[in-house]
């Protein structure tokens, strides 16, 4: 599967590619598959409804632990109202060190589908394939995407 980098005029226009290697999500190396892992599925944990991002969201939490020792944590916002994510948050620590926090907050979370015109790329015959530096993290990006759809439907189930 070939990912299709766009911009220039009118914002369309092919930059360059990448192979898309996997596109599964729950097989991919983003955030060690947590939205697909055991501790998603099992141990997520509500918190309660907050005010977040001028919304109400329900807070999920849940732990990624090698044996009893906790390597990362993730926290999951859904909107109450829409169902769709507000904010994603994963920090990761390793045996107690940390190494990175990473947020994510979604203004404009929709699973609906888009519109066909979003997916007209222009100039595709033109379109050389991006060099290492472009297409290293091309899995973690789509996955990411994926899996916050993924965390939206399957939070409204666990509330």
């Amino acid at each position: 599967m070939q990912v299709y980098f766009i911009g220039g005029e009118g914002g369309n226009t092919c930059q360059y590619t990448c192979d898309l290697l996997e596109e599964d999500p729950c097989n991919s190396e983003m955030d060690g598959n947590s939205l697909c892992s055991y501790d998603y599925e099992n141990r997520a944990k509500y918190v309660a409804d907050e005010p977040i991002l001028n919304t109400t969201a329900h807070h999920f939490k849940f732990n990624d632990p090698l044996g009893i020792i906790s390597m990362a944590r993730h926290d999951v916002w859904i909107d109450t109202s829409s169902g769709g994510v507000v904010r994603y948050v994963a920090d990761f620590h390793p045996f107690g060190k940390e190494v990175a926090t990473i947020t994510s907050d979604y203004t404009g979370f929709s699973t609906d589908t888009p519109p066909e015109e979003y997916f007209t790329v222009q100039n595709v015959k033109y379109c050389q394939p991006g060099d290492d530096d472009q297409c290293e993290n091309t899995v973690r990006m789509m996955a990411g995407h994926k899996m916050m759809a993924r965390a939206a439907l399957k939070a409204q189930v666990k509330r």
